[in-house]
C-alpha cells in the first residue's frame, strides 16, 4: 500500500534519525536495504523499510541525494 508522502512530514516509521540529518542514500536492491550517510560524517547507518517505493518517494521530497557508483 502506498500511502502519500507529506512534505512537512521530517520523520519516517521506524528510522532512528530525521530527514535533516541525512547527506545521502545507496539503495542496495538485492537486500531492500538503504545505506544512509548522516551529515555529522561519523555515521552511516543501513535501514529496511516496510516498503521500499514510499520511502524513496520521502527521500526525494527531501533533497537528499542518491549516492551512485
Amino acid at each position: 500500500m502506498n500511502l502519500p508522502v507529506a512534505t512537512d512530514e521530517n520523520t519516517y516509521p521506524g528510522l532512528p534519525v530525521i530527514a535533516n540529518e541525512i547527506s545521502a542514500f545507496r539503495y542496495v536492491q538485492p537486500l531492500q536495504t538503504f545505506i544512509l550517510s548522516l551529515k555529522d560524517r561519523e555515521r552511516i547507518i543501513r535501514f529496511e523499510p516496510d516498503e521500499v517505493q514510499p520511502f524513496i518517494d520521502w527521500l526525494n521530497t527531501h533533497y537528499i541525494r542518491e549516492y551512485k557508483t
